[in-house]
């Protein structure tokens, strides 16, 4: 008997410290992002991981935005993509996941998404275990 399972795909931001300063993230300014982000969510995942020059979206949309955070920081240029995912939320209510590192700056980052206009129960926080949160 074949499942019939919902997916839900995120548009996704890897924390900042996971490419070098030459990567978009550290590029593109906030709104650019934000446009980014707002495409994978009404247009499709692009299939270049929005590395561009050119995006190749899929059929498939982002449901939910994925935001992560370096182990007890966060970095500028994460602040950069908290704020853009919070922007994106506001518009489209699109729910937000963010993945810590072992819960590290968990509360931080609540305070910073809360801070730019998400209420806190369109949030998942995951990876929690075995870190302060």
């Amino acid at each position: 008997m074949a499942l019939r399972l919902k997916t839900i795909m995120p548009g996704r931001i890897p924390p900042g410290s996971t490419y070098p300063t030459d990567h978009w993230q550290h590029r593109y300014e906030e709104e650019t992002i934000a446009g980014l982000l707002l495409a994978e969510i009404t247009e499709g995942a692009d299939r270049n991981n929005n590395d561009g020059p050119i995006a190749n979206r899929s059929a498939v949309k982002a449901g939910i935005i994925k935001i992560a955070t370096d182990y007890q920081n966060i970095l500028p240029v994460t602040q950069k993509l908290i704020r853009a995912t919070s922007r994106i939320h506001r518009e489209t209510c699109t729910p937000i996941l963010v993945h810590t590192e072992l819960g590290t700056v968990a509360h931080r980052t609540l305070d910073l998404l809360e801070a730019a206009g998400v209420a806190p129960d369109k949030v998942l926080v995951s990876w929690l275990a075995g870190g302060a949160a």
